[in-house]
């Protein structure tokens, strides 16, 4: 398989960003939230993909510096990425952040070096990612939108396909790149502001798709015409939640809306929800 270079470097810019961003910010503490919009996504268990890990390393096959020394070139030369960064680097590249077949392909890929645990070679990303864009691409040729998941045939290609197309010689170069703990960063208002630009970028079609299925679920009597203008209350997350696996306390409950909803009531608007699920990467 082979793609234009433009896309390649996409695939690398996104690889790079994604590192970026994981070293620079310490992502505020958003659970109940992903389990809010976990328990919204039909209630599946692993929705959120198997990606987040509560402690992970984040340096990517490189030395991580002081703050005040980091360059912006310092992804450029990451040989890995961290599984915990691949749902943001999936985001830039408008492919799902929590599919859980996609997840276990790089779980699986992350598992071939000992010197990287945790981490995937950016060849690996890259070649996952053709694979993704190449079946991303031939769906939209064949219908302008595919809410539905895809067929177990397709599946079954998508692993062979991607079976057959990696190679393992990223443990060579592993003990070029020694890593170090970097320090605690910014509290959460600080990481709350560094994370605003990604969530003012205007969303694809197929997030702002995910995101109103997801939406949905808390109106299901609502008409389709009239659900941009619901807001999610309380007791909307409360009913959904006690539907599901997911279990959410009074407490969670507050501080979920408190970090997304825009509202004075504190409830939650379409836009709100569209913020939070880019945000815990559901979407």
């Amino acid at each position: 398989m082979s793609h234009s270079k433009s896309v390649i470097k996409r695939i690398n810019e996104a690889f790079d960003q994604a590192i970026r961003d994981l070293n620079v910010l310490e992502m505020p503490s958003s659970a109940p939230a992903r389990d809010m919009a976990r328990a919204s996504d039909m209630g599946t268990p692993d929705a959120a993909g198997g990606f987040i890990q509560d402690s992970i390393s984040t340096s990517g096959g490189f030395v991580i510096e002081d703050d005040e020394q980091r360059t912006s070139g310092d992804a450029q030369t990451a040989t890995h990425i961290p599984l915990a960064a691949i749902p943001s680097a999936l985001q830039l590249l408008d492919l799902p952040p929590n599919d859980e077949q996609v997840s276990e392909l790089f779980r699986n890929a992350a598992g071939r070096s000992s010197s990287f645990e945790n981490m995937v070679s950016r060849e690996d990303f890259i070649n996952v990612c053709e694979i993704l864009l190449s079946m991303s691409d031939d769906q939209a040729s064949e219908q302008e939108e595919s809410p539905s998941s895809e067929s177990s045939e397709e599946d079954l290609d998508f692993q062979n396909a991607y079976d057959g197309s990696t190679s393992d010689d990223s443990e060579g170069a592993s003990k070029k790149h020694p890593t170090r703990r970097r320090k605690p960063l910014q509290s959460k208002a600080d990481a709350m502001e560094a994370e605003s630009p990604h969530s003012k970028k205007p969303l694809t079609r197929r997030q702002k798709a995910v995101c109103r299925e997801a939406f949905r679920l808390f109106f299901p009597d609502v008409k389709d015409e009239e659900l941009s203008s619901q807001r999610i209350m309380i007791k909307d997350i409360s009913r959904v939640s006690s539907l599901t696996k997911e279990r959410l306390t009074a407490e969670e409950v507050v501080e979920m809306l408190e970090e997304f909803s825009t509202a004075p009531d504190k409830s939650m608007s379409l836009s709100d929800f569209e913020t939070m699920m880019i945000a815990t990467k559901l979407a």
